[in-house]
C-alpha cells in the first residue's frame, strides 16, 4: 500500500514539476491565484489518495480491463493537472495543451530513467523507499529545470504562443494522445517481456520518443514566438507609418497657417508693434514647426523631424546631416 501511495504522488509531483514552470514563465496568474492553486492541489492529492483503495477492486477483473482502467486513471490524473493550469493562469486552451504535452514528455523521461533503468539495475532503489523518492526528486529537478531553462530561451515574445484555431486544438490533442499511447506501449513491453535486450530496446526507444516530442514542443514555442515577434514589428512599423502620414498632414496644414502668420508678423514688425527680438523668436518657432526634414526615407524623416521638434521645445539646437550614398 505504501508503494502505491508513493507511486501515485511520484507521478503527480513529476508531472507538476514538468508542466507548471511553463505557465509561470509565460502566463499571468488569475485573481485569487493562491486559493485557486491550493484547491486544485488538494483535489488532485485527494484523488491520488483514493487510487490504492480503488485498485483492490480491480484485481478480480480480466487483464485487459485492469490495464484499461490503469491507463484511464493516469489519463484522468493528467487531465486534473491540465485543469489546474486552466483555472489558475490566464492561458489559452491550445497553450495549455502544448504545455501539457511538453510536461508529460519530460515527466515520462524522468519515469523511464528512474523507474525502469535505474530501478532495474540498482536493487537499492527497490529496497529503500527513501532512496527511491530521493532519486526520483533529484532526476526530476535536473530534467525539469533544464527544460524550463531552454523553454524560457525559446520564448522570444510575451503573450500566447499558439493560435486559437480548432485545427491546432485537434492536432495538439492527437499529439498528446500519441504521446500517452506510446508511453504505455513501451511500458508494456518493458514489464511483460523478460528478455533484457527487449527491455533495453523498449526503454531506449521510450526515452528517444519522449525527448523528440519535448524537442518538437520547444521548436513550436520558438517558431511561434518568432512569428509573433515579426508580426508585432510589422504592426509597429504600420503604426509608425500611420503616425508619419498624420504628421505630414499636420505639417502641411500648419505650413499654410504659418505662411499667413509670417505675413502678419512682417506687417507688425514694419509698424514697429513688436521689437526685433520678439520678431526673431517668433520667426524661429514658426520655422522649427514648419520645416520638415526630408531624407527620402519616410521612417527616418519622421524620427528626425520628431526629434527636431522635441529639441526645439527644450531649447536645444538640432541639425541633421544625412548622407545616403
Amino acid at each position: 500500500m505504501v508503494g502505491s501511495f508513493v507511486d501515485e504522488y511520484r507521478f503527480i509531483l513529476e508531472l507538476m514539476m514538468a508542466v507548471l514552470p511553463m505557465p509561470f514563465i509565460a502566463c499571468e496568474k488569475k485573481k485569487n491565484f493562491g486559493i485557486r492553486f491550493s484547491v486544485a492541489i488538494a483535489v488532485i492529492a485527494a484523488v491520488a489518495t483514493i487510487k490504492p483503495f480503488v485498485v483492490q477492486y480491480w484485481l478480480a477483473l480480466p487483464v485487459a480491463a485492469k490495464n484499461t482502467l490503469f491507463i484511464a486513471w493516469y489519463v484522468f490524473i493528467t487531465l486534473l493537472v491540465f485543469a489546474c493550469v486552466l483555472i489558475t493562469f490566464e492561458i489559452s486552451l491550445n497553450d495549455a495543451i502544448l504545455f501539457l504535452v511538453a510536461g508529460y514528455a519530460v515527466q515520462h523521461v524522468c519515469y523511464v530513467i528512474v523507474c525502469e533503468l535505474l530501478t532495474y539495475f540498482s536493487p537499492i532503489l527497490q529496497q529503500s523507499v527513501a532512496v527511491y523518492v530521493a532519486v526520483n526528486i533529484g532526476v526530476s529537478v535536473v530534467l525539469c529545470t533544464l527544460y524550463s531553462f531552454v523553454f524560457s530561451k525559446c520564448r522570444k515574445s510575451n503573450g500566447k504562443i499558439m493560435d486559437d484555431s480548432p485545427l491546432a486544438t485537434v492536432l495538439l490533442t492527437l499529439f498528446l494522445a500519441f504521446l500517452i499511447g506510446s508511453a504505455f506501449a513501451f511500458q508494456y513491453f518493458f514489464n511483460v517481456k523478460n528478455d533484457l535486450y527487449i527491455k533495453l530496446l523498449s526503454t531506449i526507444s521510450d526515452i528517444i520518443a519522449s525527448v523528440l516530442i519535448s524537442l518538437v514542443t520547444l521548436f513550436v514555442v520558438y517558431s511561434c514566438s518568432q512569428r509573433y515577434e515579426t508580426e508585432l514589428l510589422e504592426m509597429r512599423r504600420e503604426n509608425d507609418l500611420e503616425n508619419y502620414r498624420f504628421f505630414l498632414d499636420t505639417v502641411d496644414y500648419l505650413n499654410v497657417k504659418f505662411h499667413d502668420m509670417k505675413h502678419q508678423l512682417n506687417a507688425l514688425y514694419e509698424r514697429n508693434e513688436i521689437d526685433a527680438q520678439e520678431y526673431d523668436d517668433i520667426t524661429d518657432t514658426i520655422n522649427a514647426y514648419g520645416t520638415l526634414i526630408n531624407t527620402g526615407n519616410a521612417e527616418i524623416d519622421f524620427i528626425l523631424s520628431d526629434k527636431s521638434l522635441k529639441c526645439h521645445a527644450q531649447g536645444i539646437h538640432f541639425s541633421a546631416i544625412v548622407d545616403g550614398s
